[in-house]
């Protein structure tokens, strides 16, 4: 688990990801493209991710179909509603696997945004992911989730500056 404060209300945050989540490769360069394929609900929807080729002859290319979930749910501590995005993949057949991209999967994933009360939010990330790669690689692929959440974050706080204030 990862955590950042983000100059942004929480609520800003959540709608852009919720509303907008197409725009993420804008700001987070691990990303090429996102399709929002079917919204379910008004809290639930269907999204295909796909990554950003990472430049490497040992890592292909990944994509992720995931069921999207968003909860608000009152923090009784500090009497604020917390708002949580959560995560995993799905099979859809509006988006079946493609040959230039290995299928990877989320397993149970997502994040938590809580209002800090001064216009900023609390941004806590948990990713529970599986790349497809053999065991050796998947430690240095652990290794290498430090700099990639510093990244992410610092591009996260960068573009919420972009975010209208509430």
């Amino acid at each position: 688990m990862a955590k950042t404060v983000v100059n942004a209300s929480a609520e800003d945050l959540i709608d852009e990801y919720w509303w907008h989540l197409e725009r993420t490769p804008t700001w987070n360069p691990a990303t090429s493209s996102i399709e929002v394929i079917k919204r379910i609900s008004k809290t639930k929807m269907i999204a295909h991710v796909i990554g950003a080729n990472l430049g490497s002859k040992y890592i292909s290319k990944r994509d992720f179909v995931a069921v999207y979930s968003r909860h608000e749910v009152l923090d009784t501590q500090r009497m604020v509603e917390d708002l949580y995005m959560c995560f995993i993949s799905t099979e859809f057949p509006g988006a079946p696997p493609e040959g230039d991209y290995v299928r990877a999967t989320y397993h149970p994933s997502g994040f938590r945004i809580s209002p800090n009360g001064d216009g900023t939010a609390t941004f806590q990330y948990m990713l529970n992911v599986d790349v497809k790669i053999n065991a050796l690689l998947k430690a240095l692929a652990r290794i290498a989730t430090i700099p990639n959440w510093v990244e992410y974050a610092r591009n996260l706080r960068s573009y919420a500056t972009t975010l209208k204030k509430t």
